[in-house]
């Protein structure tokens, strides 16, 4: 039975429940109609979070209200978007972005990629600064909005680049700019606008170095969100261990340390190549019809090809063409 509510901004709520005679931490349970749903989803849900503290653990389902919801064991703490509305000094702020990169790099040596890093999906212990993150695989069909503001140029879906562990990255770095700088790292109106904002606006992180008065955080800021995912911090390892140097040289005072920025990854040779390979004559096709439909003719494409990631890059790059100029693209498939 439940009680006493408390609510926990976003996606949690904090609950007396009867049976366990505490409170606990529930979130609802999406796309999910029936007990032996919910019972499955729960033992998939412990299966991919048992090896990581970091992550909520669902312990049970409750049915309440006409809805199934995750039971969590109770966890003292608030969003981080919450948490955020609260001045945090600078120490605070590089405890709590380590712990995050500590917990996503645990995740992507099990090759996860969390996709959703934003402050609603991530809660602290405003007293321990103890962080813990939503399972992923809670979140995949919870999400109905997306927070544009912390997506990386390659989750638009509108440049032809898989996305990898590095829109994590990306992430954390649009999480470190807001938490330094008091405000998004972008902020729009529509999603075409956000859009545009994250594959061509550059970002001035130079308020970063006024407001933290280290010109390395800047250097850093500046790196993690880079456009290019080639340009970024490669590895959360790499990360964590130059965010440690920073929090070490702030403990004592030295406002102004320099080093080269990922000087773990320079022994490694691992990259993600994301150039359009093998396909020179149908892209210069596709763009010689397209500046023929731009001075006034009208043009219709057939385009017979199996499917492949090669194949989505390539519309990808008549999109971009589009969506700079605002123009619409309307395209179809048939399926023989």
């Amino acid at each position: 039975m439940v009680k006493k509510t408390e609510y926990m901004p976003q996606l949690l709520h904090r609950k007396y429940i009867e049976i366990y005679e505490s409170m606990m931490v529930l979130q609802v349970i999406p796309d999910v109609t029936t007990l032996q749903q919910a019972q499955e989803k729960l033992q998939y849900v412990k299966k991919n979070t048992e090896q990581y503290p970091f992550l909520f653990q669902p312990l049970n389902v409750l049915e309440f209200n006409g809805q199934f919801l995750f039971l969590y064991e109770d966890f003292t703490g608030q969003s981080l978007r919450q948490l955020l509305l609260s001045k945090l000094s600078l120490n605070q702020v590089l405890q709590i972005v380590i712990a995050i990169i500590a917990a996503t790099e645990n995740l992507h040596q099990q090759n996860t990629i969390y996709q959703l890093i934003n402050p609603s999906h991530i809660f602290v212990n405003p007293q321990t600064l103890e962080v813990k993150l939503l399972a992923p695989e809670t979140l995949v069909q919870a999400t109905t909005e997306v927070d544009w503001a912390y997506l990386a140029p390659e989750q638009t879906g509108r440049i032809d680049q898989k996305s990898d562990e590095r829109v994590d990255l990306y992430a954390i770095g649009a999480l470190l700019y807001e938490m330094i700088a008091d405000k998004p790292l972008f902020e729009a109106d529509t999603e075409q606008e956000y859009v545009f904002d994250i594959l061509t606006k550059q970002v001035d992180h130079t308020v970063i170095v006024q407001k933290s008065r280290m010109p390395i955080l800047g250097n850093i800021v500046q790196k993690l969100i880079a456009k290019s995912s080639g340009e970024r911090y490669q590895t959360a390892s790499s990360l964590k261990y130059d965010l440690i140097r920073v929090f070490e040289a702030l403990a004592q005072g030295k406002m102004n340390i320099d080093f080269q920025l990922a000087e773990m990854e320079q022994h490694s040779d691992m990259t993600v190549d994301s150039k359009l390979y093998g396909r020179t004559t149908e892209k210069q096709m596709l763009e010689r019809a397209f500046q023929r439909v731009v001075k006034g003719d009208g043009q219709v494409v057939f385009w017979w090809v199996h499917q492949g990631l090669e194949n989505l890059r390539l519309q990808n790059r008549l999109w971009n063409k589009l969506f700079m100029q605002k123009d619409i693209l309307l395209k179809g498939n048939l399926i023989s």
